[in-house]
Protein backbone atom coordinates (compact mmCIF):
# COMPACT_ATOMS: atom_id res chain seq x y z
CA UNK A 1 0.00 0.00 0.00
CA UNK A 2 1.35 3.47 -0.75
CA UNK A 3 1.29 6.81 1.71
CA UNK A 4 0.65 9.93 0.60
CA UNK A 5 1.73 12.03 3.26
CA UNK A 6 1.82 16.34 2.35
CA UNK A 7 3.42 18.40 5.17
CA UNK A 8 3.13 21.91 5.10
CA UNK A 9 3.38 21.82 0.70
CA UNK A 10 5.41 19.38 0.64
CA UNK A 11 4.42 15.77 -0.71
CA UNK A 12 6.47 13.04 1.09
CA UNK A 13 5.61 9.70 -0.65
CA UNK A 14 5.88 6.74 2.17
CA UNK A 15 5.29 3.36 1.99
CA UNK A 16 3.13 1.52 4.62
CA UNK A 17 -0.30 0.60 5.94
CA UNK A 18 -1.73 3.70 7.42
CA UNK A 19 -4.02 6.13 5.36
CA UNK A 20 -5.11 9.57 6.11
CA UNK A 21 -8.87 10.14 6.57
CA UNK A 22 -11.19 11.98 4.56
CA UNK A 23 -12.09 14.17 8.21
CA UNK A 24 -15.88 14.21 7.30
CA UNK A 25 -17.88 16.86 9.01
CA UNK A 26 -19.92 14.49 11.60
CA UNK A 27 -16.95 12.82 12.97
CA UNK A 28 -16.19 16.23 14.57
CA UNK A 29 -19.32 17.60 16.02
CA UNK A 30 -19.56 16.01 19.26
CA UNK A 31 -16.07 15.44 21.49
CA UNK A 32 -14.37 12.07 21.21
CA UNK A 33 -12.49 10.25 23.67
CA UNK A 34 -8.84 10.09 22.69
CA UNK A 35 -6.25 7.81 23.34
CA UNK A 36 -2.65 8.33 25.48
CA UNK A 37 -1.57 12.54 24.62
CA UNK A 38 2.40 11.61 25.23
CA UNK A 39 5.53 11.98 23.41
CA UNK A 40 6.41 8.29 23.39
CA UNK A 41 3.14 7.81 21.89
CA UNK A 42 3.35 9.73 18.76
CA UNK A 43 7.73 9.30 18.35
CA UNK A 44 6.15 5.24 18.13
CA UNK A 45 3.06 6.71 15.82
CA UNK A 46 5.54 8.41 13.24
CA UNK A 47 8.58 6.31 13.33
CA UNK A 48 5.71 3.75 12.44
CA UNK A 49 4.31 6.17 9.65
CA UNK A 50 8.13 6.52 8.20
CA UNK A 51 9.68 3.33 8.77
CA UNK A 52 10.11 2.01 5.16
CA UNK A 53 11.02 5.32 3.40
CA UNK A 54 13.84 7.84 3.41
CA UNK A 55 12.40 10.29 5.58
CA UNK A 56 12.88 9.83 9.61
CA UNK A 57 12.12 11.32 12.52
CA UNK A 58 14.18 13.58 14.02
CA UNK A 59 12.15 14.46 17.27
CA UNK A 60 8.87 15.36 18.94
CA UNK A 61 9.22 19.02 19.71
CA UNK A 62 5.79 19.09 21.75
CA UNK A 63 2.28 17.45 22.01
CA UNK A 64 -1.05 19.12 22.68
CA UNK A 65 -4.37 17.06 22.91
CA UNK A 66 -8.14 18.17 22.87
CA UNK A 67 -11.49 16.98 21.92
CA UNK A 68 -10.26 14.04 20.10
CA UNK A 69 -7.61 15.62 18.14
CA UNK A 70 -3.65 16.23 18.63
CA UNK A 71 -1.53 18.23 17.50
CA UNK A 72 2.56 16.94 17.46
CA UNK A 73 5.34 19.67 16.29
CA UNK A 74 7.66 17.18 14.60
CA UNK A 75 11.24 17.57 12.83
CA UNK A 76 12.15 15.25 9.90
CA UNK A 77 15.17 14.44 7.67
CA UNK A 78 14.47 13.53 4.16
CA UNK A 79 12.87 16.25 2.31
CA UNK A 80 12.26 19.98 1.83
CA UNK A 81 11.68 21.07 5.01
CA UNK A 82 14.23 18.48 6.96
CA UNK A 83 14.96 20.08 10.40
CA UNK A 84 12.05 22.63 10.48
CA UNK A 85 9.47 21.35 13.13
CA UNK A 86 5.97 21.67 11.75
CA UNK A 87 2.74 20.73 13.00
CA UNK A 88 1.05 17.04 12.74
CA UNK A 89 -2.45 16.27 12.76
CA UNK A 90 -4.58 13.24 14.58
CA UNK A 91 -7.80 12.71 15.24
CA UNK A 92 -8.48 9.43 17.25
CA UNK A 93 -10.52 6.88 15.76
CA UNK A 94 -11.37 3.55 16.35
CA UNK A 95 -8.51 3.25 18.85
CA UNK A 96 -5.60 4.65 17.24
CA UNK A 97 -3.97 8.09 16.31
CA UNK A 98 -5.32 8.66 12.82
CA UNK A 99 -3.04 11.31 10.41
CA UNK A 100 -4.40 13.76 9.08
CA UNK A 101 -4.00 16.75 6.20
CA UNK A 102 -4.26 20.08 6.88
CA UNK A 103 -6.35 20.37 3.51
CA UNK A 104 -8.80 18.25 4.55
CA UNK A 105 -9.43 19.32 8.26
CA UNK A 106 -8.22 22.25 8.62
CA UNK A 107 -10.95 24.22 6.20
CA UNK A 108 -11.07 27.07 3.64
CA UNK A 109 -8.03 29.30 5.11
CA UNK A 110 -8.65 33.04 4.41
CA UNK A 111 -6.30 36.20 5.14
CA UNK A 112 -6.64 37.94 8.17
CA UNK A 113 -9.57 35.78 9.54
CA UNK A 114 -9.33 33.02 12.19
CA UNK A 115 -11.38 29.34 12.09
CA UNK A 116 -12.79 28.99 9.04
CA UNK A 117 -17.12 27.27 9.27
CA UNK A 118 -15.69 24.76 6.96
CA UNK A 119 -12.92 23.44 9.37
CA UNK A 120 -12.93 20.12 11.18
CA UNK A 121 -10.15 20.76 13.90
CA UNK A 122 -12.11 22.05 16.94
CA UNK A 123 -11.91 25.55 17.88
CA UNK A 124 -9.38 24.97 20.91
CA UNK A 125 -7.53 23.10 18.73
CA UNK A 126 -7.53 25.35 15.25
CA UNK A 127 -4.73 27.81 16.00
CA UNK A 128 -1.83 24.70 16.89
CA UNK A 129 -3.11 22.74 13.68
CA UNK A 130 -3.72 25.16 11.08
CA UNK A 131 -2.37 28.97 11.37
CA UNK A 132 0.47 28.48 9.47
CA UNK A 133 -1.67 27.45 6.22
CA UNK A 134 -1.27 29.43 3.16
CA UNK A 135 -4.67 31.24 3.12
CA UNK A 136 -6.44 31.53 0.06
Amino acid sequence: MLVVMALRGTVWVLSGTLMFGAGLAGCASSPAAQGPCTKPEFTETLTSIVAQSSISLTSIDSVQCSDGWAVVMATLQGGSHSGVSQPMIFQWSDQTWVLKTPETVCGTVVAGQGRPGDAIVPESMWSAACSQMSAT
